[in-house]
């Protein structure tokens, strides 16, 4: 649901949750979400192998969880962005 939310630029069922003028600063600065390999996408890590992924331009957000020792995790995300490509 966040990043839907983001996706939508902070709306949810035509309310403004959250500005979107905090989401463009937030995306800008990498606050909480970081650029992926592909521009327009963003994403963030949890501990424990969460992983959220969104773009705006592709109305997209996806989360998963897979948690890995040995980081394969990172290569779920990195696969998930090459569709965006």
């Amino acid at each position: 649901k966040l990043g839907y939310l983001y996706s939508q630029r902070g709306a949810w069922e035509a309310k403004q949750l959250i500005s979107e003028k905090w989401i463009a600063e937030e995306e800008k600065n990498e606050f909480s979400f970081g650029k992926s390999p592909v521009d327009g996408v963003f994403s963030k890590g949890g501990m424990r192998g969460q992983m959220l992924l969104y773009s705006p331009s592709k109305n997209f957000a996806a989360g998963w969880h897979s948690y890995t020792t040995d980081g394969r995790s990172k290569g779920l995300l990195e696969c998930t962005c090459r569709l965006f490509e």
